[in-house]
């Protein structure tokens, strides 16, 4: 159906009026369903026809739908983390930590955090980016004890940046204090 796309980006009610699913090119242009006219969803949703390639458009915008289409063999799993982006209420549902794309794994520690003791696993790391570790500090501060340590195991995995930065929390968190004698204390238990 040729200028379709136009039909949908002017977001009026009556845009399906017109909807002929055999007609459609779902192939090229069945992510414009997904962006434009997800509060019409319950019409125009095939998972038969729709383009999973484009599956990355259904975690965006249509996340309320999310238990109607989610098929976790026909997802398009280098977009993982517009899933933890997007849908992170359902977490618990599309989780597979042997099928998430741990290259934007800032996704899981920015909007999954409350999840971390499920998907909080150093080895899943590439590298630890300095822009990773601030986002640790940001949003997983409560499980600092668990994190801070791993990676001060692995030092190996991190980025000059933060190998630096990780050195200087871990003198400050262990430095000694003078009261006639030198003592050991840390500042996290002060």
């Amino acid at each position: 159906m040729k200028g379709f796309d136009i039909l949908l980006k002017a977001y009026t009610s009556y845009n399906l009026d017109y909807w002929n699913p055999n007609k459609f090119n779902w192939e090229a242009e069945g992510w414009l369903l997904a962006e434009f006219c997800s509060e019409h969803f319950n019409i125009w949703w095939d998972p038969d026809k729709y383009n999973w390639n484009d599956s990355w458009a259904l975690a965006e915008y249509c996340s309320e739908f999310f238990e109607l289409w989610w098929d976790p063999n026909m997802f398009d799993w280098k977009n993982s983390w517009l899933l933890a982006k997007y849908c992170s209420e359902y977490f618990e549902i599309w989780w597979d930590p042997n099928k998430f794309d741990y290259y934007n794994i800032n996704s899981l520690i920015i909007y999954c955090n409350q999840y971390f003791d499920s998907w909080w696993n150093v080895d899943n790391f590439l590298v630890i980016s300095f822009d990773n570790l601030l986002r640790l500090f940001e949003h997983c501060s409560k499980y600092f004890d668990i994190w801070f340590s791993e990676l001060l195991e692995r030092q190996s995995k991190l980025s000059n940046d933060s190998k630096k930065l990780l050195k200087c929390v871990d003198i400050a968190l262990n430095r000694p204090r003078k009261k006639g004698k030198i003592e050991s204390t840390k500042i996290r238990d002060l």
